[in-house]
């Protein structure tokens, strides 16, 4: 019985024990449903959902025998638990953990092995172990089945205590970024805006591009990139096309 971290509990609700559950599922239809069995922290009994609801992209959960807040209120900032055996996958779909150790083959040749998973606000992104440094490869069918395009891109990692906190990768020209994020519990430190510094540094072009997730496009704009277009959408992803002008028309430098 393989238990996986599903979710935390990050405050109550009213008085009627609701308990608010920021999910990290990408299977909150199975994990979040009337009676089925969640588990918090090291307790062995689980917990029954009696009622749930989203309120604010967080789920408003209840417990059977457990709806009075001051029942509840010793559980926030519980981890949350469900069983790997619970969710039914399509044959395209993995659980984290099962990716967490894979080798990353790029013609034929072993490039590394998957240390973590994280989600960049667009998709999943893999950090692999090389021989020598830690990558970022966006974990979506464009870089995974296109051999060229992984050993085509230039990566800038964050690192803290030999920690990846943000990674930025540019195609082989460095005009145009692939992939950009920062683990979210380091955001707004500054580590963005220094990678894609580092980029600036190590390149002379006057115009930079990136599709921008929706997520991002705030980001972007703080970075001093401008929209060229409307949102598109393209094989079911929604993007922004940007781009980043070295110089203003007067000449002055467009990224201090």
């Amino acid at each position: 019985m393989e238990k996986l971290k599903i979710g935390k509990i990050v405050g109550t609700h009213a008085l009627k024990g609701e308990l608010k559950i920021r999910s990290f599922s990408d299977f909150n239809d199975q994990r979040f449903v009337v009676g089925h069995k969640l588990y918090l922290n090291e307790i062995v009994d689980p917990f029954i959902i009696k009622t749930v609801r989203v309120h604010k992209g967080n789920y408003l959960i209840s417990f059977e025998g457990l709806q009075d807040i001051n029942l509840v209120e010793k559980y926030v900032g519980y981890n949350v638990y469900g069983l790997k055996e619970d969710v039914e996958l399509d044959d395209d779909e993995y659980f984290y953990d099962d990716l967490i150790g894979c080798q990353i083959i790029n013609n034929d040749q072993e490039i590394g092995k998957v240390e973590s998973v994280y989600f960049n606000g667009a998709h999943d992104v893999l950090t692999v172990q090389t021989a020598n440094k830690k990558i970022a490869i966006p974990y979506v069918d464009a870089f995974i089945e296109n051999e060229d395009i992984v050993a085509s891109l230039e990566f800038w990692g964050a690192y803290e205590n030999d920690e990846l906190r943000g990674v930025i990768a540019t195609n082989e020209n460095r005009k145009h970024i692939c992939c950009f994020f920062v683990k979210s519990k380091y955001h707004r430190q500054g580590i963005g805006r220094k990678l894609w510094e580092c980029v600036l540094n190590n390149s002379n072009h006057p115009v930079y591009t990136v599709n921008s997730s929706p997520y991002a496009v705030p980001v972007y704009h703080k970075l001093g990139f401008i929209d060229m277009d409307s949102e598109q959408l393209s094989d079911g992803i929604r993007f922004t096309p940007m781009k980043f002008e070295r110089y203003r028309d007067n000449g002055i430098q467009n990224w201090w």
